[in-house]
């Protein structure tokens, strides 16, 4: 494999930008992919609370695009001259890339989600019945819900499960323009009525319910769970939240944070270089990320 570290007038040059990035796990799946195809890349880590005069720092060393976290995500969208439709419906952006104008902005968390669900359930949208639940209504559930209206609901309903229902309602007025009837509004207290008989093909937490370092779980009910197909909670901090060991035995599938983390990495990577790794490099991404996760938290 190509030494990646080894840097020369035609390295192309990705990067990170946030704050902080003390635990960030995006060099050690770009950089590890780079390895595996032998390019001539490198992947760097760009931690300061002013990416305005870092990414005009980097203009002169050959930046081709960077992955963009909290707090810049906002600030990536307005900094792009282009922006995809994502980014666009989002007004945030996790990606930047390197055109003749400027950057492009692209948001790929939406796609992330998607493409986790349905490697753990294929056929998701034909072959489950029920209405989709998603909880919360921040900036990772405008993605996942972009993504899952835009992918097409077939015959399913999204429910916006929140506590706030003026944002939830804001939401759901932005899908509806995507598609007709195509969300609507629960309080996040329904996940606890046991009145409550239909059945749900997936839950989605994207709050930080369950989250290491956020007080309280979130309150739903064996019941639920129990007409659960899917339970997905993008939380990866701990590996095995409190929602997935209550919806243990009860929901048929279990689908764990970091495979958001990882496709929503391979989104990017491919952005960065027009490569699709195969089903079998994401398997060595997977064990990569688990084997650090597992040194970290």
């Amino acid at each position: 494999m190509k030494n990646t570290q080894s840097i020369n007038s035609k390295t192309k040059i990705f990067g990170i930008f946030g704050y902080p990035l003390g635990h960030t796990l995006s060099p050690l799946i770009h950089n590890g992919l780079f390895q595996e195809f032998e390019l001539d890349a490198l992947y760097l880590v760009f931690e300061s609370k002013e990416p305005a005069k870092i990414l005009n720092a980097c203009s002169g060393i050959g930046l081709e695009g960077v992955s963009v976290t909290i707090p810049f995500k906002e600030w990536a969208y307005e900094t792009a001259t282009e922006r995809d439709p994502a980014s666009e419906y989002m007004k945030a952006a996790n990606t930047l890339i390197r055109t003749e104008t400027g950057f492009k902005a692209y948001n790929t968390d939406g796609i992330g989600a998607l493409n986790s669900i349905l490697r753990y359930v294929p056929g998701f949208f034909e072959n489950t019945v029920g209405d989709i639940y998603l909880v919360g209504s921040g900036g990772s559930a405008r993605g996942i819900a972009f993504a899952l209206v835009s992918h097409g609901l077939q015959e399913k309903k999204l429910r916006i499960v929140a506590r706030n229902q003026e944002k939830a309602e804001n939401l759901i007025q932005d899908l509806n323009q995507i598609k007709k009837n195509a969300a609507s509004y629960l309080p996040l207290e329904s996940l606890l009525d046991t009145k409550n008989t239909e059945n749900i093909s997936l839950l989605i937490n994207t709050s930080p319910l369950g989250m290491k370092g956020v007080e309280g779980t979130l309150p739903i009910s064996n019941e639920l769970l129990d007409r659960t197909h899917s339970v997905f909670d993008i939380v990866y901090n701990p590996l095995e939240t409190a929602l997935l060991k209550q919806a243990k035995g009860l929901a048929r599938v279990l689908i764990p944070g970091y495979e958001m983390l990882i496709y929503q990495a391979m989104e990017q990577f491919f952005l960065f270089t027009e490569i699709r790794p195969t089903e079998e490099l994401i398997e060595k991404v997977r064990n990569r990320v688990l084997d650090a996760l597992n040194k970290k938290l």
